[in-house]
Order: structure tokens, then C-alpha cells, then sequence
């Protein structure tokens, strides 16, 4: 899950609302990914309508989000032991 993350970028972007007005977008600064570069790597939570737009399921994000935060835990846990080993390795050979 992590390695899908890292392809996929958070951006910050407006909605092209003048040139779209039936569309009746905000104005407002917006969140969110780029549905083409998600489509590479998750191809199965992005939509393409018939117009041609894509459209990305963000609820089906948050499973790879909390599989990744998992991962993450876990390799800092093994982290955590490994620094904790070696404490313990340099207070013993400090004392012979």
C-alpha cells in the first residue's frame, strides 16, 4: 500500500467553473488527486464517464490509506526493537 501511495500525488487546484458554468462548480480552492495518475496505479476506484471525464472514489481510497498506515506501524515497530537492541548492545559493551 505504500509504494501505490507514493505514486500518487495530493494537490491543491480550482475547478475550471467559467469554462464549465452548467456544471455549477465552486470557485474555491480545492483538494484531491489526479484521477489519470491514480487510474495507473488504482485503476479500480476511478470512473470515466461518457463525456470523457474521470471521477475518483475517494471512499474506496481509505482502505489502501489504513492498509498503508498499518504498514507504516509495523516497520516502525520493527524500528523501535532494533534501535531498543542496540541500546542495549552499547550499554553492555560499555561496561566490559
Amino acid at each position: 500500500p505504500i509504494a501505490i501511495l507514493q505514486k500518487i500525488r495530493g494537490v491543491r487546484f480550482y475547478w475550471k467553473s467559467d469554462k464549465y458554468p452548467e456544471e455549477e462548480l465552486s470557485n474555491k480552492e480545492q483538494i484531491g488527486v489526479i484521477a489519470q495518475e491514480v487510474e495507473k496505479v488504482l485503476p479500480q476506484i476511478v470512473a470515466t464517464e461518457k463525456n470523457g471525464y474521470k471521477s475518483v472514489a475517494y471512499g474506496k481510497l481509505s482502505a489502501v490509506l489504513i492498509e498503508a498506515i498499518k504498514e507504516q506501524q509495523k516497520q516502525i515497530e520493527e524500528l523501535r526493537k532494533e534501535i531498543e537492541a542496540l541500546k542495549k548492545g552499547k550499554i553492555l559493551s560499555s561496561l566490559e
